[in-house]
């Protein structure tokens, strides 16, 4: 089981957005008022790599040597 830490707040209409966080602060889920969410995975080196919408559509990223992103992938265009 992942250990994450929660944290919700509120819009204008009392729609609530709940952004989850893995054990070393990273937002790795945020789920909007209507619940659909969006995942995140990260590197060793704290870089989103990959990031899925509601939808199930990943969209991937590549780094350089320096940490930089160089490049999207987005695999369902």
């Amino acid at each position: 089981m992942v250990d994450t830490n929660i944290h919700s707040y509120f819009n204008g209409l009392g729609g609530k957005t709940r952004d989850d966080y893995d054990p070393r602060g990273r937002v790795i889920a945020i789920t909007d008022p209507l619940g659909a969410t969006m995942r995140r995975s990260y590197s060793e080196a704290d870089e989103v790599v990959a990031e899925t919408d509601p939808l199930g559509r990943t969209t991937t990223a590549g780094y350089d040597g320096a940490g930089r992103q160089m490049w999207p992938c987005d695999p369902q265009r």
